[in-house]
């Protein structure tokens, strides 16, 4: 790279690798931008959204954690000395060139350290230097954690299984994908999601408590299941099929609200009639809808956290008929594309999609320091002379002003903007989990020896065991002319990933909680144990200990001191909760104008507006910018020799692009209406761009016929 290439500033410093700040370097490195991305962790995602062993997790939970990340030679480094101590930050102030910083010369400097400038001496312009907190003084985004070991009676299982933690696979904010949704669209369209593997989700079901006794139910995935389930009766079947057939045909109107002319006329005039008015009552009042129709509906399909009256829970306004309509258009538009229900979860952790972006954007030049030792923020009084005038040109900059960064060994890191995790910049004292608004996500992880649907698995296996016994060694062989047909292969409940919805006030939760069990199969637990997440979210001013809102969930599905129980034991479990939206309820303070701070990734069990997250804060920092084009692939890429006049650099821009213009386009320019050129079932390891073999058991929803 050339000297005038390094005395460049980076266009953007991304501070953070949540899956949003992943996602907007990404797409600034595609866009070309000096994109540079730093971390003070050692791993992806952040502490909200990260993926971790057992061991691990227990390190990330414990409150004193953020300032012991040192107490191994695989932990990141120590947190920046505080003010006041022997380092660069004991002058307040400090003099750049208006031109730019210059190279520290470094004759054995790693390609990190290359790339960070220390300052020069003319020409000064005044920068204020601001400590950044130290890492036991910084905000961090969980709490209330309590880890709780497996008892005495549970010893024999659990040793086993504690010498394999790092076949653990744990996440901190476990979700799904819907997979129509807009991420899945964007990982499809950008190329990302060959660096991915998914499974599909195997389950989906819903929780009553009434009958006493009543395994989960299925959610219908299909017109088939509809009218097969033994959930509820006909008159309630036919009921659903209308509404569900009012949405379908919702479908194109919701996508592009400026044409009307495909949605039946009588549908247009409900739904602008009721639109603005509480889901509930719509349901209940011109839906007709029986209240087990309703907990299906409302909870297990629209993820709705209301009480059956309308009351929002975890919000401060009811669920329009807009908005429930839009979710359960997304749940029947996802049906039957990778499998027969709509979701698919991420193998090997959620951490998995950041790093994914996070690949992109390094393939694309993007500069990344894990373990970066930063010391504090360079803020100036006025604009930068080293921002660019056409990358804030429609952007009102004001007082104060980022500029940039400086390490502990005194290396300055410039750039006109700054996208950053709240973790990473905001004081502890500057969040208020007390306030009015703050919404906290409460969570449970179990490890348990069995599967929680053990009714299921065990009918299953004896129908395998009858084949097997049939077969052993001196049992009768039968004739090979039989007509009668051999028994279905055993299926195992601990191979299958399960989605189970909660609804409120079903074992004494308060919340709409859900419910993922997860196994070997999606890589998060070594064969014969399984790993359960809880989620649900509340006011962080309603908030109990999270132990106690999950405490009868845990009590009707699991045992804890009896390993003979045919229920699931609980081995290994772990309680806290996660302040969601720490942006919104920080106090105001003079944080510059240019810095960006994104959300901690946490909510319920699938991924909402990430990828309109991402989009909103690109397009504010590179306006008219393309967002995330497709991603060349390695074989269309041709290598030339450059000329002696064309900087390497040049050359492989020049050969991207080329490559990038012959790349497959979406065939949308809507991310929500972008398909696959072939909308079949993949094998159960789902990768993007893979096309496997059609299966009949998929039911497009949207082909739904009206009921008679």
């Amino acid at each position: 790279m050339a000297d005038s290439e390094l005395e460049r500033p980076f266009d953007v410093i991304v501070l953070g690798t949540g899956l949003v700040e992943s996602i907007v370097a990404a797409a600034a490195a595609r866009a070309g931008k000096r994109v540079l991305h730093l971390d003070p962790n050692n791993y992806y995602g952040g502490a909200a959204g990260g993926s971790f062993t057992l061991d691990e997790l227990g390190q990330v939970l414990t409150p004193e954690w953020p300032a012991s990340k040192t107490s191994s030679s695989t932990a990141a480094p120590s947190a920046s000395p505080a003010a006041g101590s022997s380092t660069t930050d004991d002058k307040p102030t400090t003099a750049l060139t208006e031109a730019a910083c210059v190279q520290t010369p470094a004759e054995n400097a790693d390609s990190a350290s290359s790339i960070l400038r220390e300052p020069a001496s003319s020409q000064p312009l005044e920068l204020e230097r601001r400590p950044l907190p130290a890492a036991a003084d910084r905000f961090y985004p969980i709490g209330n954690a309590v880890v709780e070991q497996p008892l005495a009676s549970a010893a024999d299982i659990w040793a086993p299984l504690a010498r394999q933690s790092r076949r653990f696979t744990l996440d901190v904010s476990p979700r799904g994908l819907f997979s129509r949704s807009r991420i899945v669209e964007l990982l499809i369209s950008s190329n990302v999601g060959r660096y991915l593997e998914f499974k599909p989700v195997d389950q989906m079901c819903f929780a009553r408590s009434e009958p006493a006794g009543e395994a989960p139910q299925p959610v219908p995935c299909s017109r088939a299941d509809v009218f097969s389930s033994s959930a509820f009766g006909m008159l309630d079947k036919r009921v659903l099929m209308k509404l569900l057939s009012f949405c379908v045909a919702l479908g194109p109107y919701l996508q592009q609200p400026t044409d009307a002319s495909q949605v039946d006329p009588d549908v247009l005039a409900e739904f602008t009639r009721f639109k603005d008015t509480s889901l509930v009552q719509w349901l209940r009042a011109e839906r007709k809808l029986s209240p087990k129709l309703l907990y299906i509906v409302l909870y297990a399909i629209a993820a709705v956290d209301e009480s059956s009256t309308g009351e929002p829970l975890s919000s401060r306004a009811a669920l329009t008929v807009e908005q429930g309509v839009d979710r359960l258009c997304q749940y029947l538009s996802s049906l039957g594309r990778y499998s027969r229900t709509p979701m698919l979860w991420s193998q090997y952790g959620v951490a998995e999609l950041s790093q994914a972006f996070c690949r992109l954007c390094a393939v694309f030049a993007g500069t990344y320091i894990l373990r970066a030792d930063l010391a504090s923020m360079l803020v100036s009084s006025s604009a930068s002379p080293s921002t660019p005038a056409d990358t804030c040109a429609t952007e009102s900059v004001s007082s104060p002003t980022f500029a940039g960064f400086v390490d502990t060994e005194g290396h300055h890191m410039l750039a006109p903007w700054l996208v950053a995790s709240p973790e990473h910049v905001l004081p502890a004292s500057a969040v208020a989990r007390d306030h009015p608004e703050a919404i906290v996500t409460l969570r449970a992880i179990l490890v348990t020896n069995r599967s929680v649907f053990p009714a299921v698995g065990l009918k299953d296996q004896a129908a395998g065991d009858a084949s097997n016994a049939a077969t052993e060694p001196g049992a009768e062989e039968s004739s090979a002319d039989s007509a009668t047909p051999a028994p279905a292969p055993p299926v195992n409940p601990d191979a299958r990933i399960s989605f189970v919805c909660i609804p409120p006030d079903t074992y004494g939760n308060r919340h709409l909680v859900h419910m993922v069990e997860l196994g070997a199969n999606a890589g998060a637990a070594p064969a014969g144990a399984m790993v359960v997440h809880l989620t649900c979210q509340a006011f962080a001013s309603q908030l109990t200990n999270p132990r106690a809102a999950f405490g009868g969930i845990v009590a009707h599905y699991f045992d804890h001191n009896a390993p003979s129980s045919v229920r699931p034991v609980v081995l290994w479990s772990a309680y806290f909760d996660v302040l969601t939206n720490a942006p919104a309820v920080a106090a105001q303070t003079d944080t510059p104008a240019n810095v960006i701070l994104c959300a901690p990734m946490a909510s319920d069990s699938s991924i909402q507006n990430v990828a309109e997250e991402a989009r909103a804060i690109f397009d504010r920092i590179f306006p008219g910018e393309p967002f995330l084009p497709a991603a060349p692939n390695p074989e269309d890429i041709t290598w030339d020799a450059p000329s002696e006049a064309t900087s390497d650099s040049t050359a492989l821009d020049s050969t991207l692009d080329a490559a990038s213009d012959a790349a497959p386009a979406s065939s949308s320019t809507d991310p929500t209406a972008a398909v696959l050129a072939s909308d079949t079932i993949p094998p159960p390891s789902v990768a993007f761009g893979e096309v496997a073999a059609s299966s009949s058991d998929a039911v497009s929803p949207t082909s739904l016929p009206e009921p008679n």
